[in-house]
């Protein structure tokens, strides 16, 4: 199955997700000491105006989005070394759904109390934090029957690679 988004998923999900993200701005990438091309031109889009300062709260969103209300209130789940994280944080805080965000043990704790501060619980502890593991991680949290204190199953997982749901 193909899992690049095509056009209309792309733009069903800026519908979806229109409340929960910044609309930020798209800047002409000037002035450039040398052209970067021959012909065109490079735009810089300003995700770091985003809500969590990066473009990772859209992908949580549309994620998010996409689920039902039964899903949503059952919570959501990640694995990330960054910002994604933050995303998924951010998600859970505006659809009130409870979240957890697995971090490896190199995270910094700042970036774990900015998780806590949009209300999902940070758990700090994953051993490195490259694609495969995190791979293998998703796989064994999508395998728990309880993934929370309150025993919570059915969790949203949502991952921040190769998905049509995080588009």
């Amino acid at each position: 199955m193909n899992e690049t988004p095509t056009l209309d998923d792309v733009q069903r999900a800026r519908t979806r997700i229109r409340d929960y993200v910044r609309l930020t701005p798209l800047i002409p990438a000037l002035p450039a000491k040398a052209p970067l091309f021959a012909e065109g031109r490079l735009s810089l889009k300003l995700e770091c105006l985003q809500i969590v300062g990066s473009f990772k709260a859209r992908g949580a969103s549309a994620k998010l989005t996409s689920l039902d209300e039964a899903a949503v209130r059952r919570g959501l789940v990640t694995a990330s070394g960054g910002n994604h994280g933050l995303g998924v944080a951010y998600a859970g805080w505006r659809a009130g759904a409870p979240a957890r965000v697995y971090l490896p043990r190199s995270t910094p704790k700042a970036k774990a109390d900015k998780i806590a501060a949009w209300g999902a619980e940070p758990f700090v502890g994953l051993q490195g934090c490259r694609l495969l593991n995190i791979r293998l991680i998703m796989i064994q949290i999508r395998c728990q029957s309880k993934l929370f204190a309150t025993g919570r199953r059915g969790v949203a997982v949502i991952v921040s690679f190769r998905s049509r749901r995080v588009s």
